[in-house]
């Protein structure tokens, strides 16, 4: 068995973070905006989308030196060190006030892809087309209604 050194596998953790950073900071920036303005604590004396933009510019910001700057990894770690700890009570924040901007999305776009499906079905057959097939009702493996 080959054995890993420790070198090799903290650089793909810092890789890793590096790239969660960067991924994690452009949907600051694009798809998630609104999502993350949601999350936003009350008593933060900016808009909320300011603070958003600035998180999601310092996420790709730390992750981009996380990747591109090996010999400087023990800074950019201490800042990313700083930076997760100044978001925390924003995470606390979360809990407490039960806010979750994602979670409600997800249930509105799961409800609204459902909507669709059986929307498509009637539409189609309405038109003499196949819709979805339909759900069955039956018991487990019996092929027969209760």
């Amino acid at each position: 068995m080959t054995r890993v050194s420790t070198r090799t596998r903290q650089d793909a953790a810092r890789l890793a973070l590096g790239a969660m950073l960067v991924l994690a900071g452009a949907s600051h920036l694009t798809v998630a905006r609104r999502e993350f303005r949601a999350q936003v604590p009350p008593w933060i004396p900016m808009d909320t989308d300011d603070v958003v933009l600035l998180s999601g510019a310092a996420e790709i910001a730390l992750g981009a030196a996380l990747a591109g700057l090996p010999k400087e990894r023990r800074r950019v770690g201490g800042l990313a060190a700083a930076f997760f700890t100044a978001i925390f009570p924003g995470n606390i924040s979360q809990y407490r006030n039960r806010v979750d901007g994602f979670r409600a999305r997800h249930r509105h776009e799961a409800r609204g892809a459902a909507g669709r499906t059986a929307a498509a079905g009637r539409v189609g057959a309405l038109r003499g087309r196949a819709g979805p097939a339909p759900v069955s009702r039956c018991p487990a493996g019996t092929g027969r209604r209760p």
